[in-house]
C-alpha cells in the first residue's frame, strides 16, 4: 500500500509526529514537508495523512490550501488527519474549523497533543508561551505534553 503523509509543522512536533507514524507503517511511504518540498502527484497513492500543527488557534495555511485545493481527490482516498495542539479539549473544532465536515467524518483522526519548545521560537512566542504557562500554572490546568502513544491506534483506525 502506498501512502504520503503532507505536513507543516511550526516549532518541530509535528515533523516529529510525521517521521513517526511513517517508522510505524508497512508499505511505500513518501513523506512531505508542504513547506518546502515540492508536491508529487496524489494518484498513485492509496492512503493519505494530513499532520499540522495548531497555531494560534488555527492549523497551518499551506496545509488547509492545499486541502480545499485538493479535496475532490482527497475524498476518494483512505485519509487520516493529526494535529499536535497544546489544547486537545479543542481537537474536533480544530479539525473541522480546517478541513470540513465532509472529510474529517470519514477519516481516521488523532490529536497528538502539543509541547512548547521555547528554544526554538522566536521572541514574541516566547512571551505568549510564557504567559499561557503562568495562567495554566495559576489555574491548575496542565502543560501541553506529546501524546505519540496515540499513533498505533489511529494507524488501526486508518486501515
Amino acid at each position: 500500500m502506498k501512502t504520503m503523509i503532507i505536513y507543516a509543522s511550526r516549532y518541530g512536533l509535528t515533523a516529529e509526529a510525521a517521521t513517526e507514524i511513517a517508522a510505524r507503517l508497512d508499505g511505500e511511504i513518501t513523506t512531505i514537508n508542504i513547506a518546502r518540498d515540492v508536491m508529487p502527484d496524489l494518484d498513485n497513492d492509496d492512503r493519505i495523512i494530513i499532520g499540522s500543527s495548531i497555531y494560534m488557534g488555527q492549523a497551518d495555511k499551506q496545509v488547509r490550501q492545499w486541502v480545499q485545493k485538493n479535496q475532490v481527490i482527497l475524498e476518494m482516498k483512505k485519509l487520516g488527519f493529526f494535529l499536535c495542539c497544546g489544547l486537545p479539549e479543542n481537537f474536533d473544532a480544530y479539525l473541522e474549523q480546517a478541513f470540513g465536515a465532509a472529510l474529517t467524518s470519514q477519516a481516521a483522526t488523532v490529536c497528538l497533543g502539543g509541547e512548547l519548545k521555547t528554544d526554538k521560537m522566536r521572541w514574541m512566542d516566547r512571551f505568549i508561551a510564557g504567559m499561557m504557562t503562568r495562567a495554566a500554572q495559576k489555574e491548575g490546568n496542565p502543560l501541553p505534553e506529546r501524546h505519540f502513544e496515540r499513533i498505533n491506534d489511529f494507524l488501526e483506525r486508518l486501515n
